[in-house]
């Protein structure tokens, strides 16, 4: 189902905005990895797989993670890092699993938008509709960094959280451009 529907009829498609510097991140957990990733970088339009390990992110950013590695014959992405908090709201563990393994409505667009962070080599805000085992989701907003392994796109690295309705602690994700 290409038309950007879920199974209901509702509107599907993620917003997409690539990040310019780190004054439009708003988010606490996002912008202490864009800080962690921009430090590795450099010079360079991003940095190696190699220089980044999951121990030396900061604390209050692992529960949120998640590191895909890019599939390339597969245009797929495979989950090598999830944080608890994404397994929690999502009622199941990722790790090890291909994004295509879950449900074709949602991701389709997700896998594009991932590819278009990553091929990009730019950080990238997404914003898609929550369809987790909580009826109280509403969306997911993530932040991708992309990672190069041998000066080639291979990784996303990011923050990932999940919108609830109904209650008072929501969070604020994504450029400030964007009013969210």
């Amino acid at each position: 189902m290409g038309n950007g529907l879920d199974p209901d009829g509702h509107d599907a498609r993620l917003l997409f905005t690539p990040v310019e510097n780190a004054d439009e991140i708003q988010d606490r957990e996002q912008l202490a990895i864009y800080g962690y990733w921009f430090g590795l970088k450099g010079d360079r339009p991003a940095p190696d797989y190699t220089d980044f390990d999951v121990v030396d992110v900061p604390r209050g950013v692992l529960p949120h993670i998640f590191l895909l590695e890019y599939l390339q014959d597969d245009a797929d992405f495979l989950h090598r890092v999830v944080g608890s908090e994404i397994d929690e709201g999502n009622g199941f563990s990722a790790s090890g699993k291909k994004l295509s393994a879950f449900d074709a409505v949602r991701k389709s667009d997700l896998i594009q938008t991932l590819e278009k962070s990553l091929f990009a080599m730019r950080p990238c805000f997404s914003v898609s509709k929550y369809y987790g085992h909580d009826p109280k989701g509403e969306t997911i907003h993530r932040l991708s960094l992309p990672l190069m392994r041998d000066g080639k796109p291979s990784h996303l690295v990011g923050v990932a959280k999940i919108t609830f309705s109904g209650t008072t602690n929501r969070w604020t994700f994504g450029p400030r451009s964007q009013g969210f």
